[in-house]
């Protein structure tokens, strides 16, 4: 009975001493290398210690363009991946289209349609001049969702933003890796937030 109760203490701190070290050695990834774009959505990466993770999926960033086509003249693309014990994205994209192609791809995202966002993770509104045309959200995970500036005429820009985690916080700080001007009004996913008292409990 001893021995297990050893065996049990051991086990709980190794336990403990890895979570503590997988947190403290993950590191920030950032891609930008825009002809790579289709790797990093819907694909399976290899990290550098051979353990598999996925990156992008279909199904949380439809509202993303599946690829980067010759109608397409992207202007800025960046995508941070953290994984201190749960997949964790930032990642944003413009896209200057070609004035058909424009307007093929905001009927596709009108299509898509545009969730309830705000009060989660205590957001009011859309970002500051500019208009929401598509949105996915979750009240646990987070946004992802595209947007054109607000009473431009004869516009072809299009950006699109995803932010993604779980557990109610967001372990990075959002103000380092995504423009302030795209990010929604009151977004709040800071260690303690109000959004995450109020989900654990803890008011």
């Amino acid at each position: 009975m001893f021995l297990f109760g050893i065996r049990s203490i051991f086990a709980f701190f190794l336990a403990f001493g890895l979570l503590f070290f997988s947190v403290f050695s993950a590191e920030i990834e950032e891609y930008n290398d825009i002809s790579n774009y289709e790797t990093y959505f819907n694909t399976t990466i290899q990290d550098e210690e051979n353990s598999q993770f996925h990156y992008l999926s279909e199904e949380m960033f439809e509202i993303f363009p599946k690829s980067i086509t010759a109608d397409m003249h992207p202007e800025e693309f960046k995508l941070i991946y953290y994984n201190p014990w749960d997949p964790q994205f930032v990642t944003y994209l413009t896209v200057d289209y070609e004035p058909d192609y424009y307007e093929e791809e905001l009927g596709r995202l009108q299509q898509l349609g545009i969730e309830e966002y705000t009060d989660y993770y205590t957001v009011t509104g859309e970002p500051q001049g500019y208009d929401i045309i598509a949105m996915n959200s979750d009240d646990y995970h987070g946004f992802v969702y595209a947007m054109v500036p607000e009473g431009k005429e004869n516009n072809t820009k299009i950006t699109y933003v995803g932010i993604w985690f779980c557990n109610y916080v967001l372990d990075l700080d959002i103000h380092d890796h995504l423009p302030d001007k795209y990010l929604l009004l009151g977004f709040d996913a800071s260690s303690g937030n109000p959004y995450e008292r109020e989900k654990m409990g803890n008011h």
